[in-house]
């Protein structure tokens, strides 16, 4: 059974240790965070992690993202 997990604030701090342990750990990752760059970059670092560049302040945007990390 594939692990899932979604990950906001994912570009740095507790969100980027976050999400670079559940990848490690065998986990699906979706990354969301407004950095895109730094969403990039952290996608580089392990192929568990999918970037999915957001700001949770947009309800529409976040939903429409929720599909997509569904999918």
């Amino acid at each position: 059974m594939t692990k899932n997990v979604w990950i906001t604030g994912a570009s740095s701090g507790i969100g980027k240790a976050l999400a670079i342990k559940f990848a490690t750990e065998g986990w699906q990752v979706a990354a969301s965070a407004r950095r895109e760059n730094l969403l990039q970059d952290l996608n580089k670092t392990n192929s568990n992690i999918h970037s999915f560049p957001l700001d949770v302040k947009d309800k529409a945007k976040t939903k429409k993202i929720f599909e997509n990390v569904i999918e």
